[in-house]
């Protein structure tokens, strides 16, 4: 809310702008939450696994860490369903319910 949005030349620059704010709000969020633990994989659903810029600029943010984009069809209900997949019938679950796309870090991709 403090931002002069007259110092931008493009809608561009500011959205890009706009991108690297948001990015760092959620670096600072996720390090309260990695705090202490080694997890090195992450996945990232909803609207923004579905943003390129703010996918890369997640994974150039965490270089030790595998960085997935998953997208899936009504996931909600499908997280409900698995939660209760033990008291179905013994089907197996099918191998393709969730698609996965690697994003690795910019540092790297760039070098």
């Amino acid at each position: 809310s403090a931002r002069d949005l007259s110092g931008y030349t493009s809608y561009n620059e500011a959205y890009h702008q706009l991108m690297m704010d948001i990015m760092h709000k959620q670096v600072a969020s996720t390090n309260l939450v990695l705090k202490g633990s080694d997890i090195r994989r992450m996945f990232v659903d909803g609207g923004f696994s579905n943003n390129p810029l703010y996918m890369n600029l997640l994974a150039s943010s965490f270089p030790e860490m595998e960085i997935y984009s998953a997208s899936m069809s009504q996931a909600t209900a499908l997280g409900a369903a698995l939660a209760l997949h033990g008291s179905w019938p013994q089907k197996p679950l099918p191998n393709d319910i969730i698609h996965l796309h690697y994003y690795g870090s910019l540092v790297q991709t760039l070098i």
